[in-house]
């Protein structure tokens, strides 16, 4: 099932715990004082018979006042379990009161039916059935799953490593797609593509080099022939790609980072990966106060990442710490490439004027665009190639001031005018200053 599907039923769970868990306290607490009495509906006939003496019911409604106040308790946990996830302890917790509150249900009815239990026992049920999908699941254990079959402690392992010593603060880069082969991941004995890794680094290096020191990490990405195939069957091979940027990034954490200041960096898959390792590891409060800035132009920033994950916080300025910049450039004429479809709107800001709405900036805001080969050698450069403004409907970059047919696509499935490939070789000085200009600020507020 799509994780945006289940993302959505697990929100409805939630909210279902938490107005059951705001109910059952108003309620346990109105039994305990007297204030309101039980509920024949909810309970057997039997079970109303033993408590026909006014004194007995009255104890017995005051005790399960308190019952009923610790069941909106564990309800409030409940709803903070599915909200949260991530965790597999999470899931047991979730999965286990729902188990209960069934055969709670059903223990109280003894056989009445009534209609108010009888729609909370399929309420609960409703639950149960989305807490058992596997798509849930891999919601829960997915900070479990991810284990690699790398190891990051062989420097060979590494593009970058500790590049730069002398620097404030640390890049964690994350390579686009660069495997052509006919295969699904890399391999991480193909020293031809990894030479091309390697290459595609070099091209972007530049824009963070003079800010921060490098890691870069091979990693077993997924090649350019997933992104032919259906959606649906695609998850697992980015899911493989995943799992080594995950290792390689606990193992920077563990032996590298000491506390210093991170930067996320990916274009393309290389942000796809950013996006996981913030869902994966940014909700952790003292690791995200180390996040200077995530750079991920060339993969959309979606509206239901960001309503999922509330680490992942979108740049609204060019000096916010903690945020993420992301945009993908297309000419005016372009109105859906795989990368943006239609109807998907994403969160972008503009890498000129640095504005989320669509006020145009011209080309002479353009500090630079850097054209850089696989040494990181820039080719060509050229001051005010381009402006740009924001399409608000979709949320991409349109980029204007330059001829389509002068930059053609070359990913195979982009249409002419997708310009996914210059995204930040059109912008790169602009991209250089505002790494440091948003350093400079974290720096400050920190120390």
């Amino acid at each position: 099932m799509e994780q945006n599907l289940v993302n959505r039923m697990l929100i409805i769970c939630g909210v279902f715990y938490g107005v059951l868990c705001i109910f059952s306290i108003v309620t346990g607490l109105m039994y305990a004082s007297g204030r309101r009495k039980l509920n024949p509906l909810e309970l057997s006939d039997g079970f109303m018979s033993r408590y026909t003496d006014p004194d007995k019911l009255k104890r017995f409604t005051i005790k399960m006042g308190w019952v009923t106040f610790l069941v909106g308790i564990v309800q409030g946990i409940t709803a903070y379990a599915i909200f949260r996830r991530h965790e597999p302890v999470l899931y047991w917790i979730a999965l286990a009161f729902t188990l209960f509150s069934i055969a709670s249900v059903a223990w109280k009815l003894k056989g009445k039916i009534n209609a108010f239990p009888v729609l909370k026992c399929i309420a609960y049920a409703a639950v149960l059935a989305v807490l058992l999908l596997s798509g849930t699941r891999n919601q829960f254990f997915d900070s479990v799953d991810f284990v690699s079959s790398v190891d990051y402690a062989d420097r060979e392992n590494w593009a970058y490593f500790r590049d730069g010593e002398s620097k404030a603060a640390d890049v964690f880069l994350l390579c686009p797609t660069v495997d052509m082969n006919d295969e699904y991941n890399m391999s991480m004995t193909d020293e031809d593509t990894k030479a091309s890794f390697l290459g595609a680094l070099n091209m972007e290096r530049g824009i963070y080099e003079d800010s921060a020191q490098l890691y870069a990490p091979y990693y077993r990405q997924a090649a350019m022939k997933v992104y032919s195939i259906d959606e649906k069957d695609r998850e697992q091979y980015f899911e493989t790609a995943y799992e080594d940027v995950s290792a390689a990034f606990a193992y920077y954490l563990a032996h590298e980072n000491q506390g210093r200041p991170i930067i996320l960096a990916g274009f393309s898959q290389g942000a796809d990966m950013c996006y996981r390792l913030l869902e994966e590891y940014f909700g952790d409060e003292a690791l995200y106060h180390q996040l200077v800035a995530v750079y991920a132009p060339g993969w959309p920033c979606t509206e239901e990442m960001v309503s999922v994950y509330p680490q992942i916080v979108p740049a609204t300025g060019p000096d916010g710490t903690g945020v993420v910049i992301s945009f993908d450039c297309e000419a005016p004429d372009v109105s859906e490439t795989f990368i943006n479809p239609a109807g998907q709107r994403a969160y972008v800001i503009n890498p000129l004027n640095w504005k989320t709405d669509a006020s145009p900036a011209a080309k002479e805001e353009n500090l630079g665009a850097c054209f850089t080969d696989y040494s990181g050698k820039i080719t060509r450069e050229v001051s005010g190639l381009c402006g740009c403004y924001i399409d608000e409907e979709r949320g991409v970059v349109k980029v204007t001031d330059i001829e389509a047919g002068d930059y053609p696509p070359v990913v195979p499935g982009l249409p002419a005018g997708a310009y996914h490939i210059y995204d930040y070789q059109f912008f790169f000085r602009n991209l250089q200053q505002n790494v440091a200009l948003r350093l400079d600020r974290f720096m400050q507020a920190e120390y």
